[in-house]
């Protein structure tokens, strides 16, 4: 009788589903989480969380010093900005999504004496409890691809339910940045993406029961988390016009999405001067931070051997196939596998034409794809479920034991993510990883005593605050639509609250920090593009593209002259 229920189900996934995800996530986080791995961009991700609680500014100037990225008169990878705080281009999202979780680690680690608990917002628990955010993410992201696989295939197996995680976690980036890189956007991202999806399939499956404003700020927040969600807005407006979604349900939706870009908007006014922030004012050649429509690299993002999506994840395509096999059904099938192209469609052109470093700087393959999880899981899952179910599977494990050569090779140090690779340097190194891998090269909870103990306490606090939505969520009726509103307009309350302080101490920052010079103004940022843009040359001098490297040279030379007018060189 359980099992019928289960099968029959078409509101939720069985707790069996739901328990399995978990489940999943709770095994590798412990066996290969990694949260003490900090790189510049999580500092930048989460300085916005750190700075307000604990400095009540967005100044940045204590975090970047803290990480030794402040020096010579400049900081490392970031400027000061016409406003006089350090620039930060990373998007607030992330930081909102985290703030529960780390609120309640940091009055821990105020509470319990001891170096194991450091309270200076960054390390300890703190951190730690960061990393298990993000793998709670990832699952919430994988429990709302499967709800949507079950509602599309009532008789879908389990066995073919855990195949289809499998190849998702491992065949796409999606566990290099749940557990090896985990501080960063990329979990909150497919979170957010995955609550659209389901929201999308709700809407064109004819449900009455969906909230425009639960839209509008779960599409805000995926803006917000990483820019290149605003062209998921096709899919959304396809899934609405599709239901036949009155003005009002638009109206709702517009003041949903609202309300996390005015979280970014005043966030970026403190430190730049302007809501517009990096997308109007920025320290590299051109004036910004990003180049958009420089060039198109299409073909690159998906083909490269550096760093492209196919070549790095060729699972991908058995997820195509699947949201093919999907529409070939027709009906609401259909209607999802045209939300799910469209969703890629906009990723695809925002990861090819709206940065000119489509490779993704230093990444594990395609990362900027990682936030589509959610539709990579439903197609897979498909085409697992079609006629050509053999090959299909076929091609899904052939194409994940690909992808884990390749994390392999790179957790043991023979693949470099931070170069210029070649399809040569790719088999070359898969062919060079040791047979075994020694406990200190996973940096996890089995690895360190510390790290396991922290990981202890960062459940608990995961638990507790899991234990009390749920009981807020029974007894008082509070939907996912109540508890996003809140947070996001206590995000917005605290941001307003913090520009003044911002502008007030900002002077008095920089010259503690040695900041006051000319050369804080840019050669941080203008480091960091000459690194980009030599990468670049790497790659164009390697495809035989000698135009654009005659161009990009010039570039890279007047960055150098520019930083001798500077005295940095």
């Amino acid at each position: 009788m359980l099992r019928a229920n289960q099968l029959n189900s078409f509101v939720s996934p069985s707790k069996r589903d739901v328990l399995l995800i978990l489940a999943i996530h709770l095994i590798a986080g412990f066996l290969f989480l990694s949260p003490s791995y900090i790189r510049p961009d999580s500092v930048g991700v989460m300085s916005w969380l750190r700075s307000a609680a604990i400095d009540h500014d967005f100044l940045f100037f204590d975090e970047w010093a803290g990480f030794g990225m402040i020096g010579n008169g400049f900081a490392w990878f970031k400027e000061v900005t016409p406003a006089g705080a350090l620039a930060n281009h990373w998007w607030v999202g992330t930081s909102i999504l985290s703030a529960p979780f780390w609120g309640v680690s940091h009055l821990v680690s105020i509470a319990l004496p001891g170096k194991l608990f450091p309270d200076d917002g960054f390390f300890g628990l703190d951190l730690v409890t960061l990393g298990w955010t993000s793998v709670l993410f990832g699952a919430i992201a994988l429990i709302l691809a499967s709800k949507v696989l079950r509602e599309t295939d009532a008789a879908l197996p389990e066995r073919d339910l855990l195949l289809t995680l499998a190849l998702t976690i491992l065949g796409s980036p999606l566990f290099w940045y749940l557990f090896r890189m985990p501080i960063g956007t990329h979990a909150a991202g497919a979170m957010m993406v995955a609550a659209l999806t389901w929201l999308c399939w709700r809407l064109v499956s004819g449900r009455d029961d969906v909230s425009p404003l639960l839209v509008g700020l779960v599409f805000g927040l995926a803006v917000v988390t990483r820019l290149q969600h605003a062209l998921l807005l096709p899919a959304i407006l396809f899934a609405g016009v599709r239901s036949r979604r009155s003005p009002r349900f638009y109206l709702l939706f517009a003041a949903g999405a609202a309300i996390p870009a005015a979280v970014q908007g005043a966030a970026w006014h403190a430190i730049y001067g302007t809501p517009l922030g990096p997308l109007a004012r920025g320290a590299n050649l051109e004036g910004v931070t990003w180049m958009p429509f420089r060039h198109v690299d299409l073909l690159s993002v998906l083909a490269s051997p550096w760093h492209g999506l196919l070549t790095w994840s060729p699972v991908v395509l058995v997820a195509i196939a699947g949201w093919v096999a999907l529409h070939r059904q027709g009906g609401t099938s259909r209607d999802l596998a045209i939300v799910l192209s469209l969703m890629f469609a906009g990723e695809l052109i925002a990861n090819s034409a709206l940065d000119r470093y489509w490779w993704g700087g230093m990444s594990f393959g395609a990362r900027r794809f990682v936030d589509l999880a959610a539709p990579f899981a439903i197609g897979i899952g498909a085409a697992i479920r079609a006629r050509a179910r053999v090959g299909a599977i076929m091609a899904g494990t052939a194409s994940t034991l690909w992808s884990v050569a390749l994390m392999l090779a790179a957790t043991c140090g023979s693949l470099s993510l931070s170069r210029y690779l070649s399809a040569g340097d790719l088999l070359i190194a898969v062919g060079a990883t040791p047979r075994s891998i020694a406990f200190d090269q996973l940096r996890s909870p089995v690895a360190s005593g510390a790290i396991l103990t922290l990981s202890l306490v960062a459940l608990a606090v995961v638990a507790i605050l899991a234990a009390i939505w749920f009981a807020l969520a029974r007894r008082l009726h509070v939907t996912p639509a109540h508890g996003l509103l809140a947070l996001s307009a206590a995000a917005l309350v605290a941001t307003l609250l913090l520009i003044a302080p911002t502008r007030q101490r900002a002077a008095r920052e920089r010259a503690s920090h040695g900041l006051d010079g000319i050369a804080a103004r840019s050669a941080g940022a203008l480091i960091d593009q000459r690194g980009l843009l030599q990468d670049e040359a790497a790659w164009l001098l390697a495809t035989g593209r000698s135009a654009r490297l005659e161009s990009t040279r010039h570039e890279i030379e007047a960055i150098g002259a520019r930083l001798r007018e500077l005295g940095v060189e």
